[in-house]
């Protein structure tokens, strides 16, 4: 066992090191496909193509290269074969070592032990010959049963001496202690008994006191022994587990350190939690349970990781603003904010403000904004306080002088529901006011029971196109300007919605919120009722995400490429592609390319992204 673990804990080690060597430095997992490029350095063929800021170039040493300049590395790929091979190896002995360490230790008879079995007569006599000693012999020889391990063939002399004693042997109550490598003992000891070579094979104990003794002598050696083997077992673990956690590295922040910040590290097979034992098995993520948390689009579905590996993908592409590292998917709750962080960088920096309950932070640039977490607590503050003699009527009033301030009838304001979009800090306090005044109900997300939308405007009125915004189009929902909350204060009464509704948006896009309220009271068809779409080339999945939600809302469908018919509408992006890069209108002239391509193979439409959003924003098709 000691040797099986001495063994084990370097081969660990090298394994980790050989699959570091294997890991692609793009993807960072082991490589698939291996392909050699100009600089010698090695990734994946699918990592190789992926075009960065500067067109193709080394992710280890930023040479650039063509598509035609790359070698497949075949010889790397059996290599990765052989080093799932010995992992899988590596994994099976760590198992059947702790499986071994668990078999408790046995109590042997001199007929055999648990783990020979019963052995025939034939074998019983070989093992009696392989232990037997003339001395040995001699001691425990009795005339009137012969030799106490049987009958031995060739034993011819008898010691006088032994003779002489017989009766005495005979009288006094006797028990039999063999000592030696064969591993016999008497049938009264409960375990082996440690003895030294250059001892008597076997000893004659006489006395009744002497034989209680030697039993506890034996007893206590045999707890000493289940005790050291416990503690050995207990001992390899802990270095085994310590071994394992040094050599593995959250596949976020990169480190194996595990600290209050970061929480366990975790591992996780498809999503789904596995023991540290197990965690050897490719495709395995070691990731911190805090850097999982805080990764915008992943979430917890009991201990199950959801959208963990898109999540990955993501931020292997996205550097730390503190450290230079990939993997930062943690980012600021500002949206025009650029800043990434790890998350236990995020937390070594002074001024960063953290909301616990919605796991979304706010960088030390933008830390003098609230977080979602601020305002439910100053809405709660609101409610409670008590307004002042010398403070305006219409702050915090307290719910007795609810009915003073707000004289609608709760018939007609029951079923509202406002939820605001990209307000500001004076208009998020309107909103609060509304709330605190009318107890309307307020909320921060879109869902189909939102009756208005408070968007912010710029100064000529426009709104810009938010998830909510159009989702309110759709739904036939009013897009409101803050100002009929504040009229609706002041009036202590619902004001008429009309003249506060939003015309027009950032893009130049005018009366979709009328258009698609009349469509609604009319019952007329889904905007995009019959309508088939299939997205083309790569969308960013969280983006992505929310198209598919607004085709949806539209009664749209999506399909997958093998469904397209000449009635189905091809949607590439025309976002660009994330951070500086030079060849934007390559990227973008490229998906097009590929898009238009699919579109002629099919006999149907290729249309950008921003289409669907204009038709939207105006509620009006324009295909």
């Amino acid at each position: 066992m000691e040797n099986l673990r001495r063994l084990l804990n370097p081969l660990v080690l090298n394994l980790q090191k050989m699959e570091l060597e294997l890991t692609c430095p793009v993807c960072l997992k082991l490589l698939t496909s291996p392909t050699t490029l100009p600089c010698y350095h090695t990734s994946c063929s699918k990592c190789a193509l992926t075009p960065t800021s500067k067109g193709y170039s080394c992710a280890i040493c930023k040479s650039g290269y063509c598509s035609q300049d790359l070698r497949p590395a075949s010889h790397l790929e059996s290599i990765v074969s052989i080093h799932r091979s010995l992992s899988s190896t590596v994994c099976t002995m760590i198992e059947q070592q702790d499986a071994q360490v668990n078999i408790p230790v046995a109590k042997t008879a001199s007929h055999g032990t648990p783990e020979s079995g019963n052995r025939s007569g034939v074998m019983e006599k070989y093992d009696q010959m392989k232990s037997y000693n003339p001395v040995a012999s001699k001691l425990v020889y009795d005339q009137s049963t012969g030799p106490a391990f049987g009958n031995m063939e060739g034993v011819q002399a008898k010691d006088p001496a032994v003779e002489n004693n017989a009766g005495a042997a005979a009288v006094a109550p006797t028990a039999i202690v063999q000592k030696g490598h064969s591993g016999s003992q008497s049938s009264d000891g409960p375990g082996d008994l440690d003895c030294d070579s250059n001892d008597l094979e076997g000893e004659l104990i006489t006395s009744r006191s002497l034989l209680q003794t030697a039993l506890k002598r034996e007893t206590n050696v045999m707890d000493d022994h289940t005790r050291e083997l416990k503690r050995q077992k207990s001992n390899d673990q802990v270095q085994r587990q310590t071994t394992m956690a040094s050599a593995w590295k959250c596949e976020f922040c990169h480190s194996s350190q595990v600290t209050e910040c970061t929480g366990p590290l975790s591992h996780y097979l498809n999503g789904e939690p596995i023991e540290a034992d197990q965690a050897w098995k490719s495709s395995v993520h070691h990731v911190h349970e805090k850097c999982v948390e805080w990764a915008p689009q992943a979430f917890f579905t009991g201990d199950i990781a959801n959208n963990l590996e898109p999540e990955l993908a993501r931020a292997s592409k996205i550097k730390c603003s503190v450290c230079g590292l990939k993997g930062a998917a943690l980012g600021c709750l500002v949206k025009s904010c650029r800043n990434s962080f790890h998350v236990p960088c995020a937390y070594n920096i002074k001024g960063c403000k953290w909301d616990q309950e919605n796991f979304v932070m706010l960088c030390s640039t933008h830390s003098s904004k609230k977080l979602p977490c601020e305002r439910s607590k100053s809405k709660k503050k609101a409610k409670l306080q008590q307004p002042s003699s010398d403070t305006d009527g219409l702050n915090s009033p307290s719910p007795m002088q609810r009915d003073e301030l707000w004289t609608a009838s709760p018939f007609l304001t029951s079923g509202w529901v406002i939820c605001g979009s990209a307000l500001i800090g004076h208009e998020k306090e309107i909103l609060d006011q509304f709330e605190c005044h009318t107890g309307i109900t307020v909320t921060n997300t879109w869902s189909s029971d939102v009756t208005h939308v408070i968007a912010n405007t710029d100064e000529r009125g426009a709104c810009a196109r938010t998830l909510k915004v159009l989702m309110a189009i759709l739904a036939g929902k009013w897009v409101l300007n803050v100002n009929w909350l504040k009229d609706c204060i002041e009036a202590r009464k619902p004001i008429p919605e009309e003249p506060y509704e939003i015309s027009c948006d950032v893009h130049g896009s005018v009366n979709g919120p009328r258009s698609g309220r009349l469509r609604a009271m009319q019952q007329a068809p889904n905007l995009f009722a019959g309508l088939t779409f299939y997205f083309s080339g790569h969308f960013m999945p969280g983006y992505k995400a929310n198209l598919e939600d607004l085709i949806a809302a539209g009664g749209g469908s999506i399909l997958e490429k093998t469904q397209l018919s000449c009635a189905s509408l091809i949607l590439y992006s025309m976002e660009p592609p994330q951070g500086n890069s030079p060849n934007t209108l390559e990227t973008i002239n490229k998906r097009i390319a590929e898009a238009q391509e699919l579109a002629a193979t099919v006999g149907c439409k290729a249309i950008p992204h921003t289409w669907l959003l204009d038709s939207i924003a105006s509620c009006n098709l324009s295909v």
